[in-house]
């Protein structure tokens, strides 16, 4: 019994400790569950304890399965150097700021300051010199930063900075951007289309920031660079504006140009000079060239005597359209203006002189521009039938093109009448104008800007607001200049609208049944700068129907800045 209950007891029962099988060692070692020293050919473990070692064979034939079933990885191969594209800003910038900005005005600015016409060119042109070009480069960078500062936009992902930052950089950014002009200027090696650009985007910094002077001052001298190129263009007989429908081997330099071709009409021209014609007489040649002001003039000739009897598409029609923007605005601006008294005066929808004391060649010329208004109409008609009931997208640029053609119209036809009361026969006209303009602003708010370089909507509307007499329709153009505030190059909405109130003031003091009086309509107004911002109006009023005596009346106005960048700065 004692031997019994010994053997049934566990803890009397001797037991072999089990390991786990050894994984590396030999054959005999790992089928025993024991350490094996892994000498080679024979373990010194089984040797020692008499044992045959199976020695290490089964590790290999593993190894040899277990390469069998794995993937065969190739080696890296080069890839061909043409197929590797790689970001041509990735080094460009000194700070992340700086890129931010940059990408910003890539993806948003640039789509919405430039005019609809061209701007894809505009924007590839900009962005690829901005690769070798530092002042291009740090002039887009203080664009974007601009945008921001007027967009009021959050601040830079990942950052803390105030919108009062945005305008520090936009100001830093734009300070090296004109150092390195200048420094690209005296050496002399900047080529044509850099010099351009680099006037572009400084006449928009400027502009936007509602500095005038500077960006008429800038809009000259990419002029005068134009023109110093005026002759290698004649004798290569390229044309300057290019024609979409037609082609051009030099579309890039052709599109850079047509934005300067807006641009032209907002540079004041030297009273002084007579309109005798678009010639000077060179000493040089000895022969007749175009005068360099009117470069722009003479191509818009030649372009309007190839207009279509109809247009194919909304481009060719603007191309056209734009050409007679370029020669009416410049008609009025050297035939039918009044003087200037001093460098910083302006005219507001100022014609002045009668038609009997006008050469024959200014009469020539207001015929020629009016048989092409009425020509592009007709060619337009069948296009804007066919558009304006289409989408956004492509109606309101067609309903822009309408509405510009009609002012110009209006502008051209009524700056041989002496007499205000003829704006009455287009009260239609501007009721058209003032719903075309309602609609454009209406239907982009969303996606408005404060600035374009392109003047289409701002004009107009002033033209509506001072010579448009009927009540209703003259109050509805200022509320749309007060309620879509936006700056065209150098014209300023809300300025433009302080201006029609102001002349609707003066002149609803009169009214006879409901009617402002012939006699009490003014003709012209004067705008005087003084360089801070304040602008002076003035105009000549007759005191009453009994009387030829002429009052003028002055009011102030100071004009509305994007940015207070002269505040405690200094350029």
């Amino acid at each position: 019994m004692e031997v019994a209950k010994a053997s049934n007891n566990p803890k009397q029962m001797s037991s072999r400790r089990h390991l786990p099988k050894t994984r590396t060692g030999c054959g005999t070692c790992k089928n025993r569950r024991v350490k094996c020293g892994e000498e080679k050919p024979n373990c010194r473990r089984c040797v020692t304890f008499g044992s045959i070692c199976d020695g290490y064979g089964h590790l290999y034939r593993q190894a040899q399965a277990a390469q069998g079933k794995r993937k065969v990885i190739r080696p890296l191969q080069p890839k061909d150097s043409s197929q590797l594209i790689k970001n041509p800003f990735a080094t460009l910038f000194q700070h992340e700021k700086e890129s931010w900005y940059f990408a910003y005005f890539c993806s948003k600015t640039s789509y919405e300051i430039f005019p609809d016409f061209g701007s894809g060119t505009l924007r590839r042109m900009l962005l690829q010199a901005s690769q070798d070009e530092v002042c291009i480069r740090h002039a887009i960078v203080a664009l974007g930063a601009l945008d921001v500062t007027n967009e009021h936009m959050p601040a830079i992902p990942n950052s803390n900075e105030s919108h009062s930052r945005h305008q520090l950089d936009a100001l830093e950014q734009y300070t090296i951007a004109l150092q390195h002009m200048k420094k690209a200027a005296l050496s002399e090696r900047q080529d044509f289309r850099t010099a351009i650009l680099g006037c572009l985007a400084t006449v928009c910094f400027e502009a936007w920031n509602g500095n005038h002077t500077l960006a008429v001052q800038q809009i000259q001298v990419g002029l005068k660079i134009i023109h110093g190129h005026v002759r290698e263009i004649l004798a290569t007989r390229a044309r300057i504006l290019g024609q979409p429908s037609l082609g051009n081997d030099k579309v890039m330099e052709a599109d850079l140009l047509r934005a300067f071709v807006g641009l032209d009409v907002h540079a004041p021209c030297d009273p002084s000079r007579a309109a005798i014609g678009p010639f000077i007489f060179d000493e040089e040649k000895k022969q007749y060239l175009p005068h360099p002001t009117n470069v722009f003039e003479l191509e818009g000739k030649n372009t309007l005597s190839l207009m279509p009897e109809y247009f194919a598409c909304i481009e060719d029609a603007q191309f056209y359209g734009q050409a007679l923007k370029v020669q009416t605005k410049r008609f009025l601006a050297t035939h039918r203006a009044r003087p200037s008294d001093s460098w910083n005066e302006f005219g507001i929808n100022e014609w002045w002189g009668q038609w009997d004391k006008l050469s024959r060649f200014t009469i020539v010329e207001h015929s020629r521009i009016c048989d092409a208004i009425f020509h592009w109409n007709l060619a337009f008609q069948p296009l804007w039938k066919k558009l304006k009931s289409s989408s956004c997208s492509t109606r309101l640029p067609a309903v822009k093109l309408n509405l510009q053609t009609r002012s110009l119209s209006i502008a051209l036809l009524v700056s041989g009448i002496d007499h205000e009361a003829g704006f009455d026969t287009y009260t239609k006209d501007f009721l058209k104008i003032t719903n075309f303009a309602e609609d454009v602003l209406e239907n982009t708010k969303p996606t408005r800007h404060n600035f374009i370089l392109e003047s289409s909507i701002v004009n107009p509307l002033l033209l509506t607001a001072h010579k448009c007499r009927d009540m209703a329709i003259r109050r509805r153009a200022i509320a749309l200049l007060f309620k879509y505030p936006m700056r065209e190059v150098v014209w300023d909405g809300l300025f433009c609208g302080k201006v029609g109130q102001w002349v609707m003031g003066l002149e609803e003091t009169y009214l006879e049944d409901g009617r402002v009086p012939g006699w009490a309509r003014i003709r012209g107004i004067t705008a005087l700068r003084d360089g801070s911002g304040k602008v002076t109006l003035s105009c000549a009023q007759r005191t009453s129907a009994t009387s030829e005596e002429v009052v003028t009346r002055r009011y102030v106005i100071y004009e509305c800045e994007s940015l207070s960048f002269r505040k405690g700065f200094k350029r």
